[in-house]
């Protein structure tokens, strides 16, 4: 008689142990993804802030090399980049415009398109289904604060996170991401 009290008692302890279990597995799966999706975005926002600094520069200097406009120009960098990546187009990494001489919408404009380009290699549906894994409303994704001061280019990015496991908005979270960095001017 004690044996069938025994298995008892287990089948007890598992019903209360087990889902215990599963939800702190799940509770660290959550936060794994926050993580990842937080390491994505700061990634992929500096290497842009870096990527974008060097625009003027190349710019300018063919400018300077008596290229006139340097808009057509873009066919060709796009041809030696295809060259050495075998892609069909540039995925974003090249601007031959000279986006920070222009207003505001330039620049966010081109920091949007660089952004996308070195968080997806320029697929904006992979970059669409990568952020919704990681919990992060690419609707949210906010540009607009961007600008130039100076010689430096100031790149914001707002965006709204939430947990895995995000019951009636109660773990939803805001991020507010900045990267600064001179402009390469000759």
């Amino acid at each position: 008689m004690k044996k069938d009290n025994e298995c008892g008692v287990i089948s007890l302890e598992a019903c209360i142990v087990v889902p215990i279990f599963m939800m702190l597995i799940m509770f660290i799966y959550g936060f794994m993804l926050m993580f990842t999706g937080d390491f994505l975005v700061s990634h992929a926002l500096y290497q842009s802030a870096e990527s974008l600094s060097y625009d003027a520069y190349a710019n300018d200097k063919l400018a300077s090399a008596g290229m006139g406009d340097i808009s057509g120009i873009d066919s060709l960098l796009t041809n030696v980049i295809n060259l050495f990546t075998e892609t069909s187009d540039d995925g974003g990494f090249v601007n031959t415009t000279q986006w920070y001489k222009g207003g505001d919408s330039d620049v966010e404009q081109a920091v949007k398109e660089r952004f996308i380009a070195y968080f997806s290699g320029g697929d904006e549906a992979k970059m669409k289904d990568m952020l919704h894994v990681c919990g992060i409303d690419e609707d949210s994704l906010d540009f607009s604060e961007s600008s130039i001061e100076g010689n430096d280019l100031i790149i914001k990015i707002k965006y709204n996170q939430s947990f895995l496991f995000d019951i009636n908005g109660l773990a939803s979270f805001d991020y507010t991401k900045k990267a600064r960095v001179r402009l390469f001017t000759h």
